[in-house]
């Protein structure tokens, strides 16, 4: 005998119980610490990737509590966070900097208030050590714009920190390029990221190109980015593994090129860097 449809539509209904709604947790995270050379100033850490028990709850700026569907004793890992190439819609892990670990108590409908600490990876290698900090011997730059009147200087006036890296143009002098030293070694099959981190303060746009040269002297450039005018200092961290990838060369130098714009609406202009680090691994 067949069951009346209303009869089996009240059964299901009856049968059917919510569940009831997971109260979550929350994670506040504090700004971190950076336990190197200028600590967290001389960095520009917008968010952290966080994981709870493995899982990927999002990225997360400091000082805003988030929510995480977990209770209870829980595994806790931070990854430092940065915009690349200085693009908001290009947020990365930063690889060089090494994440926190931590085990933290979650209770439903609580914060819970973690600080993260961080430190440069140990295993990463930074081809000209300290001497992009412009503080003690000084990286080497050559001057490749063919003005002999002009040049790179190192002072305090307006610096970063210490002594900061100055470049000007006016409109005797219209144009200023220099380059890095060579370096070799860079790993250029991708699976070894390259990036570079540098502060810089500007009153013109100006440029940055990578140069490659291989074992017969000849020199390739690849145009890697356009800086517009920054009245205050500002962090900027460029991932530089596809640009490596595709030259292959056997060694590259980093060029800076300072135009004074056409219209000369500006008698003279400078551009100020510091802090300049190559990382690979």
């Amino acid at each position: 005998m067949k069951k009346p449809l209303l009869f089996l539509l009240v059964a299901a209904f009856l049968g059917c119980k919510d569940e009831p709604e997971q109260i979550p947790a929350y994670i506040q995270l504090e700004p971190y610490t950076v336990n190197a050379p200028g600590g967290l100033a001389w960095q520009k850490l917008p968010f952290a990737w966080v994981y709870v028990n493995t899982v990927p709850v999002g990225a997360y700026s400091p000082g805003k509590p988030f929510p995480v569907l977990a209770e209870g004793e829980a595994d806790v890992v931070v990854f430092p966070g940065i915009n690349a190439n200085g693009i908001a819609e290009t947020p990365d892990l930063y690889p060089f900097l090494v994440r926190y670990d931590t085990k933290a108590t979650l209770t439903p409908g609580q914060t819970t208030i973690l600080r993260p600490e961080t430190r440069y990876d140990p295993d990463a290698k930074a081809p000209w050590g300290e001497r992009g900090e412009f503080d003690g011997t000084t990286l080497v730059f050559e001057d490749i714009d063919q003005d002999l009147a002009t040049s790179i200087t190192f002072d305090t006036d307006g610096a970063y920190a210490g002594r900061s890296a100055r470049m000007v143009v006016d409109t005797t002098h219209q144009l200023m390029a220099v380059a890095t030293e060579w370096v070799a070694g860079l790993p250029l099959t991708g699976d070894r990221e390259v990036w570079m981190e540098m502060n810089y303060k500007n009153e013109v746009p100006f440029e940055l190109y990578v140069f490659g040269r291989n074992t017969f002297g000849n020199e390739t450039s690849q145009p890697v980015f356009l800086f517009q005018v920054k009245d205050e200092w500002n962090k900027i961290y460029f991932n530089l593994t596809e640009t490596l990838t595709v030259s292959t060369q056997e060694e590259y130098r980093i060029v800076f090129r300072v135009p004074l714009p056409g219209n000369f609406t500006q008698a003279q202009a400078s551009v100020q860097l510091d802090n300049l680090r190559l990382l690979h691994f």
